[in-house]
């Protein structure tokens, strides 16, 4: 069974959302660690504030991929849905998802850990889309 961890950057909402991902991730067979244990997957839950907080994205990536050189880093959150682009150029992230999308969260994990291929996954907000259904059983 593959670990999985979080590191929550940010609000109160993403610490919930981030509870709620690794639910869903719990749900599809992983299994839940500490942050700072050895994990399998590295899911960074990102904010994008201020220019601090983007500069603290970049760094707690960075840190994540010197500490777990084999798991598989997940970039997730605010600043990969407000600056894609910004997120793409960051190599140390192996799948990169946006907000818009975080029910294909286990999906992208599976299908690059099954072709090593980098994933970018951001679907762009829509004008009048409904907020998504997260649900979490403790927080």
């Amino acid at each position: 069974m593959m670990k999985v961890s979080a590191i929550t950057l940010g609000c109160k909402v993403n610490q919930y959302e981030s509870q709620a991902m690794l639910a869903q991730l719990s749900s599809s067979g992983f299994s839940v660690c500490q942050a700072g244990e050895t994990a399998d997957i590295v899911l960074i839950n990102s904010c994008t504030v201020t220019a601090a907080s983007d500069h603290k994205v970049r760094q707690t990536l960075h840190r994540a991929r010197k500490n777990n050189p084999d798991a598989v880093i997940v970039l997730t959150g605010c600043m990969p849905q407000a600056f894609p682009e910004a997120a793409q150029a960051l190599e140390d992230a192996d799948v990169v998802l946006g907000n818009s999308n975080r029910s294909a969260l286990a999906d992208d994990i599976l299908r690059y850990l099954s072709t090593r291929q980098r994933i970018i996954d951001i679907v762009p907000h829509e004008n009048g889309e409904k907020f998504e259904s997260m649900q979490v059983g403790s927080f």
